[in-house]
């Protein structure tokens, strides 16, 4: 398996009304099974209960803690169902249960047996924020995942911008923390402003994704430096108004290598973008990890000698010995005439080389590298058939 597939909920809680943004949410998740193999499913900040909340009072009645509330809950429910990894934004109290026990906005991370493997809590509170959640005393979390073998560091939406007071660590805080981890996933879960609330004349949300991935610029930085690795953004943003605030929406999933936007949901849109999505220590392991297939990025980097058949399946077979089936290789992909050479003079220089599509030396070499890695492989090779005297590329 080469890559992950992600699937990013964008839709509007009703403030409040927990039961029904949860089956409404579960609703939008409905048409996706088991059997689709998701790996990770991201909902937005504070998902189930909406955002704008006056103060402690208001809120209190929804805290719940990581494990014993009805979040948790539906996580479980979820993961179990769609055998996946589940992050969900919620309002979280601690088994303090003292009069000013602190209460923090915080994202569950929930596994495929349904249990919680992990829960990051909010670093730099927004004003809507700061009347009754306490910042994060560890600072931004980071996790490994051991199934999907991936680090990944968890932001919500202001823990992507600037601290805004004098802050010693630096103006990219949530970025240097992925960095100095070497993350290759960074979920980011949000109810992030409308920037321009009163232009309504557009449906994107692009000034606020390029916004974001602007505020990634170290990871950005760092992956130009080191064309090996690649780390994905990946945010569930909310839509809709509350209490006079208006939401941006613009969920999306971001290749922070190249900047490219894989994917987005509009700013009023509600929906589930789903991806395919290629990440570092997939699939083979070697070559350029972000590339979709690294072991034939290898390949193709090979010279073969001129003319020398056998001499080069010999040595294209000892560079994938390390490979086998356990490494769910789905497709081996080799160059162009790969085991011949290219440059040849004419046709009576090449035509000893020419094979049937299914007898041959190179027929024979890809059935059994198939058979051995059971994946596709994909060969170049020189063709000619029984129906004419044409040779092919």
């Amino acid at each position: 398996m080469p890559g992950m597939k992600v699937a990013v909920v964008q839709f509007e809680p009703l403030l409040m009304e927990v039961e029904r943004n949860m089956t409404y949410a579960a609703n939008m998740l409905s048409k996706y099974t088991k059997d689709g193999k998701l790996d990770i499913v991201l909902l937005c900040e504070m998902a189930f209960t909406g955002y704008c909340f006056k103060n402690r009072q208001e809120i209190e009645p929804f805290a719940e803690t990581p494990t014993g509330g009805r979040t948790f809950a539906w996580c479980s429910d979820q993961a179990k169902r769609l055998n996946c990894l589940i992050g969900c934004g919620y309002v979280e109290k601690t088994t303090d249960n003292s009069p000013n026990a602190p209460l923090y906005n915080s994202l569950m991370l929930v596994s495929p047996e349904g249990q919680l493997v992990y829960n990051a809590r909010k670093h730099f509170l927004y004003i809507v924020d700061t009347t009754w959640a306490t910042p994060s005393p560890d600072g931004f979390g980071t996790w490994y995942c051991p199934w999907l073998k991936q680090n990944i560091t968890f932001g919500i939406c202001m823990d992507i911008n600037a601290f805004e007071e004098d802050w010693p660590v630096g103006k990219y805080e949530l970025a240097n923390k992925a960095v100095a981890e070497n993350s290759s996933l960074i979920l980011f879960s949000s109810a992030w402003d409308d920037l321009n609330p009163d232009e309504p004349s557009s449906d994107s949300s692009w000034e606020t994704i390029e916004y974001w991935i602007g505020r990634l610029t170290p990871m950005t930085e760092s992956l130009m430096k080191d064309k090996e690795k690649n780390c994905h953004f990946i945010c569930s943003n909310r839509i809709g108004t509350e209490r006079g605030t208006q939401f941006v929406g613009g969920s999306c999933i971001v290749s922070l290598r190249d900047k490219k936007v894989l994917g987005s949901i509009g700013r009023y849109e509600e929906g589930v973008l789903y991806k395919f999505v290629v990440v570092q220590g997939w699939a083979a392991g070697i070559g350029v990890p972000g590339a979709l297939f690294p072991a034939a990025q290898t390949i193709v980097q090979y010279l073969p000698t001129f003319g020398n058949v056998q001499e080069n399946m010999h040595h294209i077979s000892t560079m994938l010995l390390k490979y086998s089936e356990s490494d769910k290789i789905d497709i081996l992909m080799l160059s162009e005439m790969v085991f011949t050479g290219y440059c040849f003079k004419d046709r009576t220089e090449i035509e000893p080389f020419a094979e049937l599509n299914n007898i041959g030396p190179t027929f024979s070499w890809c059935k059994s590298q198939a058979l051995r890695l059971n994946c596709l492989v994909a060969c170049g090779y020189v063709e000619k058939t029984l129906e004419n005297n044409n040779l092919y590329n």
